[in-house]
């Protein structure tokens, strides 16, 4: 009986968590559009020193 309550509490617990994840919009594309502004970013002061070195 206590391993059986045991898992129904997991069970509960587990939905409860994807409930709340699911209700989220999803962390990583946020963080992967940042990192594609940061390395335009990036990209661009490069390409700004490489003009100044040349200048």
């Amino acid at each position: 009986r206590e391993v059986e309550e045991r898992r129904k509490r997991e069970a509960e617990e587990l939905a409860k968590r994807h409930k709340e994840l699911a209700s989220q919009p999803p962390p990583l594309p946020a963080v992967r559009e940042e990192d594609d502004i940061f390395v335009v970013e990036f990209g661009e002061t490069e390409l700004h020193r490489q003009a100044a070195v040349k200048g």
